[in-house]
């Protein structure tokens, strides 16, 4: 509240009775992820594949048709796949591999760590 015109002064007038009783916020209960075991698996990069032991076995007959990458520059994956020393061969193993085996022998990210700890602290979606 402010004094007389022309004071420039200040009173502080508080009044707590009319003021409602306080209470404590709750919060909904955090809850698990619910995302499957392997969800992070497909995300991780070629050179994190190669990296993680036990690499899925090549082929040994060699399919019809075309690799999955030649859509693309097919060219410049050859050459990307040259560079990391893996044959083609390989590489369709790498592609073929279900998430829930290469997530058996991959270490899960920190990123995937980190987002399974947020989704787990996040509160419920209000439903009415």
């Amino acid at each position: 509240m402010c004094g007389p015109p022309g004071s420039d002064t200040f009173i502080l007038v508080t009044e707590t009775a009319s003021l409602p009783t306080p209470r404590t916020a709750t919060l909904p209960a955090p809850r698990s992820s619910g995302l499957p075991l392997a969800w992070w698996a497909p995300a991780l990069t070629l050179a994190e594949r190669l990296a993680a032991p036990g690499l899925p076995a090549a082929a040994t007959d060699p399919a019809t048709g075309s690799a999955p990458w030649d859509v693309g520059d097919g060219g410049g994956f050859a050459l990307r796949l040259a560079h990391l020393a893996v044959d083609g061969a390989t590489a369709a193993a790498l592609a073929a591999e279900t998430a829930e085996r290469l997530a058996a022998r991959a270490a899960k990210p920190h990123w995937a760590e980190y987002t399974e700890a947020a989704l787990a602290a996040a509160p419920r979606a209000w439903t009415s």
